[in-house]
């Protein structure tokens, strides 16, 4: 997951994806993640559940995530 933007960023692998994305689901019984896989991917899907973070858990998230990757990070400034 950590590649998955930089992937998907070539059209015409994005679109390979989403097609094989679409193709997995045609069968239901699938659970999929992802930033747009109910607007994009599965605009049409039977049932879509949303999660939302706080604004707090978000920008600890983030932090982490900078601190892991040796990113300058200033917590109060992402928060």
């Amino acid at each position: 997951s950590m590649l998955a933007s930089s992937v998907s960023a070539h059209p015409k692998v994005r679109e390979r994806l989403v097609a094989l994305q679409q193709q997995m689901a045609k069968d239901k019984g699938y659970i999929m993640d992802g930033r747009d896989i109910g607007t994009v991917v599965l605009p049409d899907a039977e049932l879509k559940i949303y999660m939302v973070a706080s604004v707090k858990a978000r920008a600890e998230r983030r932090y982490r995530e900078y601190l892991e990757k040796n990113v300058k990070a200033d917590y109060d400034e992402i928060y």
